[in-house]
């Protein structure tokens, strides 16, 4: 038979065990809904370059989400090509874009290559070329040179 004692220790680790799930219950619901964003979209979460994105809110601030990793966007500071969004390769210490990488300015490209109006690295007048469409809109490849 269980004695009087057992029912008091019993019942007393059950009151405790119900004030523990109580305050839990109320520190939860006083922190209030999950931080949301526009369109309930979760707000930055500070991930790292290489970390895993599905959009770039999600990576620190100075990285872009590119093919669902944290990289670093134009023009920013890098060791290796991998750190580089946008197919950018890394170039004296900066991401740039290569021959018919995507461009908004110069400096998006590599050394020797101009952004063209299609937004395009290409090769500028006078420099050698292999092809027409690698000089800039408008020029052709002459005599192994951009004119």
């Amino acid at each position: 038979m269980v004695s009087e004692r057992t029912f008091i220790t019993t019942s007393s680790i059950i009151v405790i065990l119900f004030i523990i799930i109580v305050i839990i219950v109320i520190v939860l619901l006083s922190r209030g809904p999950a931080p949301t964003g526009e369109n309930g979209v979760l707000p930055p979460t500070d991930r790292e370059l290489f970390e895993p994105c599905s959009n770039s809110n999600q990576c620190t601030i100075g990285l872009v989400c590119h093919i669902l990793q944290c990289k670093k966007p134009g023009d920013a500071d890098c060791i290796q090509d991998e750190e580089c969004a946008f197919d950018r390769n890394c170039v004296l210490g900066k991401c740039k874009s290569s021959l018919f990488g995507v461009c908004s300015v110069e400096e998006d490209c590599e050394n020797g290559l101009v952004c063209d109006s299609l937004q395009e690295c290409k090769i500028a007048s006078g420099d050698v070329c292999t092809m027409n469409e690698e000089c800039e809109l408008g020029l052709l490849c002459l005599g192994g040179f951009c004119g």
